[in-house]
């Protein structure tokens, strides 16, 4: 964990130097992903964010789709159900299946929000 803790830091360092578009959006996805695969759901949420802020002005729909995963990821890995979270997951395994994103359904069919 202190190894992904600190490559992930490096990563930040590089980014704040500055870095072309494609350096951001590759490091907090793969942030993001990483994140949620240590069950470090606050930091997977901040990359979210990050991300979110870096797209805001033109908003890519890869980026967007990633940071909706990784919100529904965080919400039903710490235990929240109900409809509305069902609705959500099928909307982006749809999402999922039309755009081709192929290693995000896998991890989407995997989640429990029954």
């Amino acid at each position: 964990e202190s190894e992904r803790q600190r490559v992930l830091a490096e990563g930040e360092a590089l980014l704040a130097k500055g870095s072309l578009a494609h350096g951001h959006l590759w490091f907090h996805n793969d942030a993001m992903r990483s994140s949620v695969r240590a069950r470090a759901y606050a930091e997977a949420e901040r990359y979210a964010q990050a991300l979110e802020r870096f797209v805001a002005p033109e908003p890519l729909a890869w980026a967007v789709f990633g940071i909706e995963v990784t919100r529904l990821c965080c919400r039903a890995a710490r235990g929240e159900r109900g409809a509305a979270l069902q609705a959500e997951l099928r909307r982006l395994q749809d999402d999922a299946t039309r755009q081709g994103y192929l290693r995000d359904l896998i991890n989407l069919n995997l989640i429990e929000v029954t």
